[in-house]
């Protein structure tokens, strides 16, 4: 099982290391052994992640942490988004570079229906981004559906081919020295009952 070879990947207070010393576990299976067990992930200056499906936070109160140096790279190809929250799901991301490079879906061979995000955020879930730069080749930045909630803090939000963040219902976002670049579409798009 994946909890066999990721277990010993533990380091100094507990956290789970990638790229792993031992074993062969992927980087998913690092991640749900972090949400089964609520350790942070602490991945190693210069790593890169390619991801092809979506990394699920959707499980009652679980929590996703994962810290870099600001060198690491966690890169979607082939995926709706990197991350998708749910429930009261909670994703803490500090220090990394989110690269969401998947192509959008077509639909009776227009581009262009299914655009996807680098994260995307529903029901009472959270995110809290320290020091990350964030992209998205063909979609959004950050979109936040229902009620959740957005904190970032010192962030970049750039190179988006539609908004770097979109809100819709009754959504929150607090962002503190930020910058929001380069967006195609707009640079965020509050709507609804949203707040920002």
């Amino acid at each position: 099982s994946f909890m066999a070879l990721a277990a010993p990947e533990h380091g100094e207070l507990g956290n789970l290391h990638w790229p792993p010393t031992t074993g062969d576990a992927t980087f998913e299976e690092i991640c749900r052994l972090a949400l089964e067990s609520g350790r942070a992930i602490r991945m190693h200056p210069g790593c890169h992640v390619s991801l092809d499906e979506t990394l699920h936070v959707k499980k009652g109160k679980c929590q996703l942490r994962i810290i870099g140096d600001g060198s690491s790279v966690i890169e979607s190809m082939g995926s709706h988004c990197i991350f998708s929250l749910g429930g009261h799901g909670r994703l803490v991301l500090e220090g990394l570079i989110l690269q969401h490079t998947a192509p959008t879906a077509l639909e009776n061979g227009r581009e262009g229906f299914d655009v996807g995000s680098a994260i995307f955020a529903m029901g009472s879930s959270s995110v809290q981004l320290i020091d990350v730069k964030l992209s998205s080749l063909n979609g959004m930045g950050l979109w936040l559906v229902q009620k959740a909630q957005l904190e970032a803090d010192t962030c970049i939000i750039h190179g988006c081919a539609r908004s770097g963040l979109a809100m819709f219902g009754f959504c929150r976002a607090s962002l503190r020295e930020c910058k929001v670049l380069g967006c195609s579409i707009h640079g965020a798009c509050a709507r609804g009952a949203t707040s920002l």
